[in-house]
């Protein structure tokens, strides 16, 4: 189904076996902490490689939208930087916008989202476990999932 999608690419197999795009998603179990509350989410993002000198491949841009389904909603948008250490191990940094569906109406303030994700082949695609963390004026949050 992905490898049909115009924009990404299959796994290119050699030693440093990488997309030129990827299209992810994760599904996972968030904490949030200030409202003391667990909740399901969704995260997707869409990043590109960078081309160039070996740091550059190493580094990923794209998009993600995140939404987290507790009692007062949550979505945020975030622009993404990705950095590729080793073989299937990405580590993001995400500073973006989050919208909260609060008592009082819709919210949004700025957050920041960290990530880390191990993908193992499973065909030309990647699935692995994610973490990730993300901190804003309202509160912070913690996230335990399956990244594809």
């Amino acid at each position: 189904m992905l490898a049909s999608l115009p924009f990404f690419v299959k796994a290119e197999k050699e030693d440093q076996h990488h997309h030129k795009r990827e299209l992810g998603l994760s599904l996972s179990h968030v904490r949030l902490k200030a409202e003391k509350e667990s909740a399901p989410s969704v995260h997707l993002h869409l990043l590109k490689r960078l081309d160039g000198s070996e740091f550059l491949e190493r580094l990923g841009v794209g998009l993600g939208f995140e939404t987290i389904f507790a009692d007062h909603t949550h979505h945020s948008l975030m622009a993404t930087l990705t950095f590729f250490p080793m073989k299937h191990l990405a580590l993001s940094l995400s500073p973006g916008i989050v919208w909260a569906d609060e008592e009082d109406g819709w919210e949004n303030h700025y957050a920041t989202h960290l990530e880390a994700s191990y993908g193992f082949e499973v065909g030309e695609y990647e699935v692995g476990p994610v973490i990730g963390y993300a901190d804003s004026k309202e509160g912070d949050h913690y996230m335990i999932g399956l990244h594809f």
